[in-house]
């Protein structure tokens, strides 16, 4: 006992040891019902409007596709940080149990930062099963209904892999992540983009360039 208490918290456990027990501590206060399961499911979904520009871009279209990758658009945050705590503990104890016999530091933080790429797609594999079970029908219906709406584009671009469109209506304005068809033109700021379909998968609006209605 004391030798797998001393393993796990050695210096190239301890990151994967140490989210562990903030993930079972959480699940334990979900248990007595200290708080909700809400208390920290953030948010990703699409109608949050946030107006960047110019080089945070890329940045905001990185974490987009992570979020897309992750499931994170459909299945709260805490479940899937769960699944990867787990497997990142798991891999990270074991592997350096078997690989890394010896204790040394260099060897196991090198382990550590292979196992975190490989345990997001185990994370991903394991999830995305249920995520279609997380998605609400009666909002995916309002999504359905937006098809064919005209908006602005209001990241620098939107292409097949990032973008963001502004959709005005008679309530308040609207931010939706948007993409094109890889085979289809890319959108510049400003540009009207019209709905076309909604990417169940990704959780995003497909869109192309058209006129603006008079």
């Amino acid at each position: 006992m004391i030798e797998f208490v001393n393993q796990s918290f050695s210096l190239f456990n301890l990151p994967a040891t140490a989210l562990l027990l903030l993930v079972l501590l959480y699940w334990a206060m979900v248990i007595v019902g200290a708080i909700g399961m809400d208390a920290v499911d953030f948010d990703f979904d699409a109608d949050v409007d946030v107006d960047i520009d110019g080089d945070f871009d890329s940045v905001a279209g990185g974490f987009s596709s992570f979020a897309e990758f992750m499931h994170l658009n459909h299945v709260p945050i805490v479940i899937v940080l769960s699944v990867f705590a787990l497997l990142f503990w798991a891999s990270s104890f074991f592997g350096n149990h078997f690989l890394n016999p010896s204790g040394n530091n260099i060897i196991g933080l090198g382990l550590m930062s292979l196992n975190v790429p490989v345990c997001l797609v185990l994370t991903r594999l394991i999830i995305g099963p249920f995520a279609e079970g997380f998605k609400p029908r009666e909002v995916d219906k309002v999504r359905e209904s937006m098809v064919g709406l005209i908006g602005e584009v209001t990241t620098s671009e939107v292409t097949s892999e990032f973008g963001q469109v502004s959709i005005r209506q008679d309530g308040p304005e609207l931010v939706i992540n948007a993409r094109t068809e890889t085979d289809k033109p890319e959108l510049g700021k400003g540009d009207a983009a019209k709905i076309v379909a909604y990417d169940y998968e990704k959780d995003t609006y497909l869109v192309e360039l058209c006129k603006w209605e008079k």
